[in-house]
């Protein structure tokens, strides 16, 4: 039987990550591998993963030199699970996640056995409660991105006066509501599958027809951001079949609240301008080339 190979895309948080690893070597099936990827941690964190799993089979740690952001940093582990360990399903997972269902992989296999699809998108559920699948459809009208790539570049160039912040400020109390138009709130059965969506990118499940087609699984352009709305543009684009699959479930720690662009430092914010303005445009010529 093919590999079912997890790729966990690990940086900084030690305890997350062997929490995460931990909970998929529970997983009741014989043939599914874990694909730990150190992005670059300073803070030798991935050194102590690589010992901590060296005596168990079932997982492979690499360790990039450098930070190669989301996409890479998931492609390198994609990658190796696709060409060193000839996986047929890959499962990228953020490290901030747990998996509780023993026959969460066997669930999937059946799935694809009865209904073929190229990414599957399981049941994603915070620690509030939330459900982030199917995720709501952003950024795919070209004029919208438009607005939205001026306006990073005015804020990366305000916050080298500290000053992107009293833009927003100023907005928020001139036009109470947003000028670019937000996508409408689609109100979701989460107990029933849906085809066709855009899904989250904390986990994502490629089947074998994926990983036999496509050698990285993720654009290789980003750093970070906008990546689940680029692989949503490929799947329109190229007649690839997404699910929502809610009978798998994966509990995501993410607290939404500590993420608030404008209650970060300014160097963080910076990150977030620049690296939204970098995938924006990579997704709108995408959407022109459409």
């Amino acid at each position: 039987m093919e590999p079912f190979v997890f790729v966990v895309l690990h940086y900084l948080n030690y305890e997350d990550t062997v929490e995460c690893v931990d909970s998929l070597l529970k997983i009741d099936d014989a043939h599914t591998r874990v694909v730990v990827v150190d992005n670059g941690s300073p803070n030798e964190s991935g050194r102590k993963l690589e010992a901590r799993y060296r005596a168990e089979d079932r997982v492979d740690c690499l360790l990039s030199e450098e930070n190669l952001g989301f996409a890479r940093g998931n492609n390198l582990g994609y990658r190796h699970a696709r060409s060193a360990l000839g996986a047929g399903f890959v499962c990228l997972l953020n490290n901030d996640t747990v998996i509780e269902q023993r026959d969460f992989v066997r669930r999937i296999r059946e799935k694809y056995a009865e209904d073929p699809f190229d990414i599957l998108g399981p049941d994603i559920v915070t620690l509030k409660g939330e459900h982030q699948n199917p995720a709501p459809v952003t950024l795919q009208d070209r004029e919208v991105l438009r607005k939205k790539l001026r306006l990073w570049r005015v804020q990366l160039f305000l916050s080298y006066f500290a000053a992107d912040v009293f833009l927003e400020n100023v907005k928020k109390a001139i036009f109470p509501k947003p000028l670019i138009p937000r996508a409408p709130t689609v109100q979701w059965d989460y107990s029933r599958e849906y085809e066709g969506v855009k899904l989250h990118g904390c986990a994502l499940c490629f089947s074998p027809r994926y990983v036999e087609r496509y050698e990285e699984a993720l654009h290789p352009g980003t750093f970070m951001f906008a990546e689940e709305e680029i692989l949503y543009q490929k799947v329109k684009r190229e007649g690839l079949r997404t699910v929502y699959f809610p009978k798998v479930r994966v509990v995501h720690k993410e607290d939404r609240a500590t993420d608030e662009v404008y209650n970060t430092s300014l160097k963080k914010r910076r990150f977030i301008y620049r690296n939204s303005i970098r995938s924006g445009k990579i997704l709108l010529k995408l959407l022109e080339d459409e």
